[in-house]
C-alpha cells in the first residue's frame, strides 16, 4: 500500500489508494496515438487496474486507467516492441511499444489470471513465477558470466545447449526465446554504451 500512495502523490488530483489495490509493476514506454505518432507515458499495473499516465510538470495526469478485467492483451507478432490492449466491451484498442513487451505481456495476463482464479489456482500461479523468476536468474547468469572479453564462451553454449536437451521441446523455446531477449537487451545497450 506505501507504493500505492507513493505513486498516488506523483499524480495530479486523482485518487488511487484502495484497501485492496497491489502494486505490481511500472515502467516508461511508448503510447501510440496517430498511425506513426508515438508519446512517451509512464504506465502503472496493479493487481486491479492498469494507469496510463504522462508527465505534467513534476507530477504526472493521468491519460487512463482500466480495469484488468475490461480487456485482453495481444502480442503484435514479428515486432520485438509492440504489444496492444483490445477492449473487451467495443473491440476498441490501444498498441503499445516498449523494450519490456514480453515482461509486460507476461505481468498483465498473470495479473488478470489472478483475478479471477481461486485461492488454489493462485499459488499455481505465484510457483509458475517462482520458476519463471528462476528461468531469468539462470539466463542473466549465463549471459553475465565471466568469460574471455565479456563474451559468452563456446563452453558456456555447448552446456546451455546439453541442458536444453534434457528439456520438453516447448521448455527449450521458452528458454531460447528468453534467451534471445536478453541478448539483444544486452546488444542494445552495448551499442547505447558506445
Amino acid at each position: 500500500m506505501d507504493r500505492v500512495i507513493k505513486i498516488q502523490n506523483l499524480l495530479n488530483n486523482w485518487e488511487l489508494a484502495k484497501p485492496h489495490r497491489k502494486y505490481i509493476h511500472e515502467d516508461d514506454l511508448l503510447l501510440q496515438i496517430g498511425p506513426k505518432n508515438f508519446k512517451e507515458r509512464k504506465m502503472y499495473l496493479f493487481n486491479d487496474v492498469l494507469l496510463v499516465t504522462k508527465k505534467k510538470g513534476k507530477k504526472f495526469d493521468v491519460d487512463f486507467m482500466i480495469k484488468l478485467e475490461q480487456f485482453k492483451v495481444v502480442d503484435i507478432e514479428g515486432d520485438r516492441e509492440k504489444f496492444k490492449i483490445e477492449f473487451i466491451e467495443d473491440a476498441s484498442e490501444i498498441l503499445f511499444s516498449s523494450t519490456e513487451k514480453n515482461s509486460w505481456i507476461q505481468l498483465l495476463n498473470s495479473a488478470k489470471k489472478k483475478l479471477t482464479a481461486t485461492p488454489d489456482e493462485v499459488n499455481h500461479l505465484r510457483v509458475e513465477e517462482e520458476e519463471g523468476e528462476e528461468e531469468k536468474e539462470s539466463i542473466k547468469n549465463l549471459l553475465m558470466n565471466p568469460s574471455v572479453n565479456g563474451e559468452i564462451t563456446k563452453e558456456m553454449l555447448i552446456n546451455k545447449i546439453l541442458e536444453w536437451s534434457t528439456m520438453k521441446s516447448s521448455e527449450v523455446m521458452k528458454d531460447i526465446k528468453k534467451m534471445a531477449a536478453k541478448i539483444m537487451k544486452v546488444k542494445d545497450r552495448g551499442r547505447n554504451n558506445q
